[in-house]
């Protein structure tokens, strides 16, 4: 599975853009140390996303017992109300909130770390895991893009722009499949395969966020 990830990402991804007034193409790497972090987080995000909507009703279906009428009809209203939460947060961060892109991320990963790890404890608590993870998709759906067009140049935002889309179709196409060969092993797996990448890339986005904040520090004392 790791191998058709990997080619279909290079596949549908671009290793360079072209400006949109027809002058000198930029390069700009998908492994670029600038953005490889956010686009990291982009693909994890859009990947887990899908595994939840693909495994969670099965999974409250066979830990809870419920009736398959049932979980169709609260899985339903559960990714609705998280869609909202989503929404919301996104308005919030838009036109209100002034905080800093790894801020935004450090709190959206957190989140969304703390949902699948509730969930894999605690399926019962799956209306509180929902909650968070409309929480935490719209905080790092908003931190990693903007982070990511914030750490180029005018010229290389366009290769930026595509990479973060691309990243979510790869995502898409690796959520339902990862979600239904790990949840066929063993119904937890999935959450817990989930939780990692998160877990790792929070500890990355707040190790990134703390260096930037001490070299300002720094550069305001100098």
């Amino acid at each position: 599975m790791s191998t058709i990830v990997i080619v279909v990402f290079w596949t549908l991804v671009p290793s360079k853009q072209a400006e949109s007034n027809g002058q000198t193409e930029v390069a700009l790497s998908i492994a670029d140390r600038r953005i490889r972090l956010y686009v990291g987080v982009g693909l994890v995000l859009s990947s887990v996303m899908i595994i939840l909507q693909v495994t969670c009703g099965i999974s409250i279906q066979d830990q809870l017992s419920v009736s398959a009428r049932k979980v169709a009809q609260l899985v339903g209203i559960l990714l609705s109300v998280a869609g909202l939460i989503v929404v919301g947060v996104q308005l919030l961060v838009g036109r209100f909130l002034k905080w800093e892109p790894g801020r935004l991320l450090i709190i959206g990963l957190l989140s969304l770390c703390c949902a699948f790890s509730l969930f894999l404890a605690s399926p019962q608590m799956y209306v509180i895991v929902f909650l968070l993870c409309g929480i935490g998709i719209g905080f790092t759906l908003s931190g990693y893009i903007t982070a990511a067009s914030l750490a180029v140049s005018e010229r290389e935002q366009p290769a930026v722009a595509a990479y973060t889309a691309a990243v979510q179709g790869v995502g898409s196409f690796v959520g339902p499949l990862a979600g239904s060969l790990l949840y066929s092993l063993h119904v937890s797996i999935p959450y817990a395969v989930c939780a990692g990448p998160v877990a790792v890339f929070f500890v990355l986005a707040a190790a990134k966020a703390t260096k930037g904040a001490l070299q300002k520090a720094r550069e305001k004392t100098v």
